[in-house]
């Protein structure tokens, strides 16, 4: 191996620690092109994940590597969401057994992702949401935290509630969300105001108000509720709920709620 190649695989092995993955794309950008990687293919120190992609050899691709090349490698504007998002910022001690196990990704208008990711058998179950929650980027709505190694742009906490307030279809589910609201006691209001301005989804606009206002959190307080569309008619939440006459949804009595 020339001096110059070797080189080149020193610097991506530096790159690329175990569990990431490296598709054809970036492995140019590092002057890696498909003739050299076939090389390092056949020298063993790259292994085929899937069409244009490779995992380092003798490493187990995680999903974190996964999405580290979705958002770094091919710039898709696809982040860590929801409960997957709040465990990544302090928040598992809150959650629930079955949502740890779970990675939500989310993702403002890509209805797909690339075969390789979502034919994998990762070690958790990944569930992928595009709703277009939003009508465009909202300034710091999302963060960066590393996993071994690896920057994974995740939602903030504020953006992760809505997220989770999307997923709700069941009274279990408001149930549960309503006890996560519960514990983020520090939002920051004016992210906040943004979000409820931009949101496209009046039953997650409606909860999030909801839970805000009957918890008495010091950040909807300063809220101006008069500029956030929550929309018109009842929506029924809640089965066998009560009606909440300002927000028009259907939801769960106080003492009903458990821990509560």
């Amino acid at each position: 191996m020339s001096s110059q190649k070797k080189y080149k695989l020193n610097r991506l092995l530096s790159d690329f620690p175990p569990g990431a993955l490296a598709t054809q794309q970036w492995l140019s950008t590092k002057g890696i092109y498909r003739q050299l990687a076939n090389r390092y293919l056949k020298s063993g120190w790259l292994e085929h994940f899937g069409r244009g992609v490779y995992v380092r050899s003798g490493s187990t691709p995680e999903w974190f590597g996964g999405v580290y090349a979705l958002q770094s490698q091919l710039d898709l504007p696809v982040h860590v969401g929801a409960y997957t998002s709040l465990n990544l910022k302090g928040m598992g001690h809150y959650l629930a057994l079955e949502k740890e196990k779970t990675v939500f990704l989310f993702s403002n208008g890509v209805s797909h992702l690339p075969s390789w990711f979502t034919t994998h058998n990762w070690e958790v179950k990944v569930k992928y949401c595009s709703p277009s929650l939003f009508t465009g980027m909202i300034p710091d709505s999302s963060t960066t935290v590393e996993i071994k190694g690896l920057p994974i742009i995740i939602s903030s906490l504020e953006r992760a509630m809505f997220e989770v307030l999307y997923l709700t279809g069941s009274n279990e589910d408001i149930d549960y969300s309503f006890q996560l609201m519960e514990s983020l006691m520090t939002l920051r209001p004016e992210l906040v105001q943004l979000l409820l301005e931009n949101c496209t989804n009046i039953k997650v606009k409606r909860l999030f108000l909801w839970m805000g206002k009957t918890i008495g959190h010091s950040w909807f307080k300063e809220l101006d509720v008069t500029k956030i569309n929550i929309g018109k008619g009842k929506r029924m939440l809640y089965k066998g709920g009560t009606l909440d006459p300002e927000y028009l949804i259907t939801v769960p009595k106080i003492e009903a709620i458990p821990n509560v």
